[in-house]
């Protein structure tokens, strides 16, 4: 049979058809793994149940393009595990709903997009696809990758909410490592809103960082007090002189000098020379007229 670029749905159509468009099981399904068939959402390919081992490609969830669907194959019953439960996501049971199960399901082999975590609060081991929302209140952890995934595999770790001085740990398992060949095994995130999205290359066994906000394009520059940006008016919460401790500097505005036990009436702040501290003295008595003690 030529190989013509036929829709799936077509091909299964022909193969139940008596007369000359009937086809084998065989040549369905290697004309099928080697086409590049597309169903267009995950309710489509629940209206799929194939005669044997394929691969199709679903451009979305609900409409194609909302950024659900992915490469899916057919699992088998001789594919562990035995009985498959349909999530609506990752595994889809022809004919059937989220948590209807069977023995032969449409297996999510590559998403579209990255699937968000609940959100994790201890040490987390991700799976292919994951992207791990972090939450640092309580505890530091470590988020470990996947051992040795299958090449392309993408995660996502993000801190979602933080706790001060509460870090994730993001770790490679096995040989496997960040950048380059020889490269580190960890990685921080150490602020409210980091995060780090990789991508793998089996054949170097490398976790390579696609797209970061590192820490020190954070910690660079600091354009808002509190929450609030621009003008910054005193509010609730905010430090006080009582919770501030040392001296103000002379450039800063201040004396450079401790006053708390200094002081008292008839007093002046004077400056022995230029950049000394300032310090109070006894006024003495007024000047006389014409500038006379």
């Amino acid at each position: 049979m030529s190989q013509t670029q036929l829709p799936i749905t077509t091909l299964l159509t022909n193969f139940a058809t008596n007369g000359t468009k009937q086809i084998t099981g065989t040549q369905l399904r290697d004309f099928v793994v080697s086409a590049p068939n597309v169903v267009a959402t995950i309710t489509a390919l629940r209206t799929i149940t194939p005669p044997g081992p394929c691969s199709v490609s679903v451009n979305g969830n609900a409409v194609a393009g909302d950024g659900g669907g992915g490469a899916f194959y057919w699992g088998a019953t001789l594919v562990s595990p035995a009985v498959y439960t349909d999530d609506g996501n990752t595994v889809i049971i022809p004919g059937g709903s989220i948590g209807s199960t069977g023995e032969n399901a449409w297996l999510l082999a590559w998403p579209l997009r990255l699937n968000p975590t609940a959100v994790q609060t201890s040490a987390y081991t991700a799976l292919w696809g994951d992207f791990v929302l972090c939450d640092t209140t309580s505890a530091a952890f470590t988020v470990t990758l996947p051992t040795a995934p299958q090449d392309g595999t993408r995660v996502g770790v993000k801190i979602v909410t933080f706790g001060t001085g509460h870090n994730v740990t993001v770790a490679t398992a096995g040989s496997d490592v960040f950048n380059k060949s020889g490269g580190s095994t960890t990685l921080t995130l150490q602020v409210l809103n980091q995060g780090v999205i990789l991508q793998y290359q089996a054949a170097t066994r490398v976790w390579v960082v696609m797209d970061a906000l590192p820490y020190s394009a954070i910690a660079g520059g600091v354009t808002s007090f509190n929450t609030r940006t621009g003008a910054v008016v005193p509010a609730t919460s905010d430090y006080s002189f009582a919770q501030i401790s040392g001296t103000a500097g002379l450039a800063q505005g201040g004396t450079n000098a401790n006053l708390a036990a200094t002081g008292g009436s008839n007093q002046v702040l004077q400056q022995s020379s230029s950049g000394a501290a300032v310090t109070p003295r006894s006024r003495g008595r007024p000047a006389a007229p014409g500038g006379r003690p």
